[in-house]
């Protein structure tokens, strides 16, 4: 009897385990399909920015082109952010309680 409970346990802690691995890749797909749409997103944009640029440079509209240069910059900096979250999906937080 003791042997037919314990397996009973074990088989319990093995279907929790597969289904907090599910949920875990499941909200891993959906981080990543979120940050792919944000890169996507960013890609346009900054293709846009850039013909906006060449055109403008191509008017010689200095502070025009010297306003979508700053604006492209920034793009890219959200470019790089988005990257360093993709390559760190699974980085998150570690919460430490203490009991003086």
């Amino acid at each position: 009897m003791d042997l037919t409970a314990d397996y009973q346990v074990k088989v319990a802690e093995e279907k929790e385990r597969e289904r907090e691995e599910k949920a875990r890749l499941r909200e891993e797909r959906r981080v990543q399909q979120e940050i792919d749409r944000e890169r996507a997103r960013l890609d346009k944009e900054r293709q846009h920015y850039a013909n906006a640029l060449a055109a403008l440079q191509a008017k010689g509209d200095v502070d025009g082109a010297t306003q979508m240069q700053e604006r492209l910059s920034q793009i890219e900096t959200a470019i790089e952010d988005v990257d360093y979250r993709s390559a760190n999906v699974r980085a998150g937080y570690v919460y430490v309680i203490s009991n003086l």
